[in-house]
């Protein structure tokens, strides 16, 4: 069992305490078993919140910003909570109700679950772990969600309805992403850029030597980079600091 304790801190001036001294606020525990969720903290447009799990109970308890526990969300037993990811009340659907990714088992399933326990949908697909093998980009004003199965063989692409709102940590915008990888023929890269802003795109060979350059800009949501011409291998590509790799089969 693996058990994960998460603290809220946050930066205040206090009289006799050095300024911005961290003050301990509120501790919680939350129980996984194969896999961790990640940060167990999200936002929704009534403001911060925060929640558990108890994988011997299979219950999820949410508390608001001042951890008062407003909601217990009971996932079915037969799942065999192994990561949650993406909990939110606006992105899947606008009905209200919080709605959150559950990887049942290492290498099972991937189910959307809403606070009732209902399950919404099985995206039928093995992951490896759902903080890795789940990604969710931003393109324009939209959303997608990407899953790649364990074999990396499979990248599904789903279109979302809603929005969401981000807590400040690596996620979404921290690295460039691409899929699918590894690819035959191209990637589509998520845009970095703003609108009006230019910038040139590179792929660079595990040398070091460049072998691609492209004029992008922020006007596109995301960049297709046709690499049907190189040769089998790993790739770096780069935007403006931002970099990541793609495997060209």
């Amino acid at each position: 069992m693996k058990k994960i304790i998460f603290s809220l801190i946050v930066t205040i001036g206090l009289s006799g305490l050095s300024f911005g001294q961290a003050v301990l606020e509120h501790t919680y525990e939350s129980y996984f078993g194969g896999t961790s969720s990640e940060h167990q903290v999200f936002l929704t447009e009534n403001g911060l919140h925060f929640f558990t799990f108890n994988n011997t109970t299979n219950v999820i308890q949410v508390y608001d910003s001042l951890h008062t526990l407003i909601k217990t969300i009971n996932i079915p037993s037969e799942i065999n909570v192994a990561g949650i990811k993406l909990m939110s009340d606006k992105l899947f659907n606008n009905d209200n109700l919080l709605e959150f990714m559950v990887q049942s088992g290492y290498g099972d399933t991937v189910y959307l679950i809403n606070e009732t326990g209902t399950i919404l949908q099985d995206f039928g697909i093995g992951l490896y772990g759902i903080e890795d093998d789940v990604v969710l980009i931003k393109t324009g004003n939209d959303y997608k969600l990407i899953i790649r199965d364990m074999m990396g063989t499979l990248y599904n692409v789903y279109s979302l309805p809603g929005t969401y709102l981000e807590i400040v940590v690596p996620s979404i915008s921290s690295k460039l992403f691409g899929y699918p990888n590894p690819t035959a023929d191209r990637i589509m890269i998520t845009n970095p850029l703003e609108n009006g802003e230019n910038a040139l795109l590179e792929v660079f060979d595990m040398n070091g030597k460049r072998i691609l350059k492209k004029n992008i800009s922020g006007n596109e949501a995301e960049i297709i980079l046709d690499v049907s011409n190189l040769n089998n291998g790993t790739y770096i590509y780069k935007i403006n600091g931002k970099a990541n790799k793609f495997i060209k089969k």
